[in-house]
């Protein structure tokens, strides 16, 4: 997955050290899962169709989660993580469907 000179780290090794950075236990079956989810919505795309209120929790629990309190820090967050708008958006909108559909 990733070598740095001439260290090299194999996806488990990454599974397991963002388990730990992001104190996340079942990393692996949370990426199963969202897999299982992303496949169901290219098979039919309204499956798991969050509502405003759904979407809404999953922006704000992704915010509270970061300390993301403000527009300004959020928008640091995203600069800091080379990231836009958007792709926090469709983030979001996964995770909001992947909750819809109960898989979190």
């Amino acid at each position: 997955m990733l070598r740095v000179n001439e260290k090299r780290m194999t996806i488990p090794d990454v599974v397991a050290l963002l388990d730990f950075l992001w104190d996340t236990p079942y990393l692996t079956d949370r990426l199963v899962e969202t897999a299982l989810v992303a496949e169901a919505l290219d098979r039919d795309p309204a499956a798991f169709e969050p509502t405003r209120e759904e979407l809404q929790t999953a922006v704000d629990g992704f915010r509270k989660r970061r300390g993301l309190f403000t527009a300004e820090a959020t928008m640091r967050w995203l600069e800091q993580h080379g990231t836009t708008v958007q792709s926090l958006e469709q983030l979001v909108d996964g995770f909001a469907r992947a909750t819809s559909c109960g898989t979190t």
